[in-house]
């Protein structure tokens, strides 16, 4: 009897509490809940809610992020670059601009340029030569700045013009050479190990230029880049090393050839350096930009209005 009662003298109290509740308008919460956060709820005010209760994610939204950022690791690792859409696509967009890019990498490398014209150099003159090879370096990376500006448009369809490419390259020049001569020395020093190493270590930063441009970063953030957007993909980015590499040293074998057996003494002019300069120059930077929006393209599913949105 003494239980009994005990027992239903609590229930008396808690129906006393529900019905004092009650006349607060909170007839449906349970009697372990304070009257205060009753009304907070009936009065469906967000921002009184308890911040610990704002911070909660909403389930569905953060499964879809799961699965997408799941999806995305799942095409970063299983796409594989394709080398005959990367080789074809580079030339196709070179020999669609290449008077409008030949004329670019003129404006471009003028300095170089007069540099050969107005400082000749003997063998002898290693001062005068180490000075015209950073000149050269220094201008082509202009040089790529804007040529990734002009694959950009050329990609979306639109034409580009000269004074807008020429502004995008040396906007970019600063971050296009911190990037340039840390992939330099990377490169320089995996090749002092063996030379299969240095090769390996420019397939790697291979868009590391690109991504400096299109991306606004530079230095080691660039490279990281390049190294994540290149990895699964390193021979196919090889044997286009390989093409651009290749086609200057044949040219080069078969000019120097024919030379010597049209002059006695057989030494190369100086307006073939700055011809085989400003012919092939443009190609390879236009087949790092390639590679770099067919990477972006088949490892984040982006499309290039989305990559050259960083122009409008």
């Amino acid at each position: 009897n003494t239980r009994w009662q005990s027992d239903s003298s609590s229930t008396l109290r808690t129906r006393s509490r529900v019905t004092s509740w009650a006349d607060a308008g909170a007839i449906s919460i349970r009697p372990r809940i304070s009257p205060q956060m009753a009304r907070i709820w009936l009065a469906g005010t967000v921002a009184a809610v308890p911040r610990r209760a704002t911070r909660l994610p909403d389930p569905p939204r953060r499964i879809e992020r799961l699965l997408t950022l799941k999806e995305n690791m799942a095409r970063e690792t299983q796409f594989k670059l394709s080398l005959g859409k990367l080789v074809s696509q580079s030339f196709a967009v070179y020999f669609r601009n290449f008077f409008p890019f030949l004329l670019l990498a003129a404006v471009m490398l003028s300095p170089w340029i007069a540099m050969k014209v107005f400082v000749p150099a003997g063998p002898d003159d290693t001062g005068i030569l180490l000075g015209a090879m950073l000149l050269q370096i220094l201008t082509t990376y202009v040089l790529t700045g804007a040529l990734t500006y002009g694959v950009v448009q050329q990609l979306r369809g639109q034409p580009a013009g000269m004074a807008e490419a020429v502004s995008k390259g040396m906007q970019a020049f600063l971050r296009v050479l911190g990037t340039g001569l840390l992939c330099g020395i990377r490169i320089v020093l995996f090749t002092l190990l063996l030379y299969i190493p240095g090769i390996w270590e420019q397939c790697r930063l291979y868009v590391a230029l690109p991504a400096a441009v299109m991306e606004n970063t530079s230095g080691s953030d660039a490279v990281a880049r390049s190294i994540r957007l290149t990895d699964g993909s390193k021979w196919q980015i090889f044997g286009s090393w390989f093409v651009m590499f290749s086609l200057p040293v044949i040219i080069t074998f078969i000019a120097v050839f024919a030379y010597t057996i049209m002059t006695p003494d057989g030494a190369m002019p100086y307006w073939f350096d700055i011809a085989l300069a400003l012919v092939l120059s443009p190609l390879s930077s236009v087949a790092m930009a390639v590679c770099y929006f067919l990477l972006r393209e088949g490892k984040e599913n982006k499309s290039v209005e989305e990559i050259a949105s960083v122009f409008n």
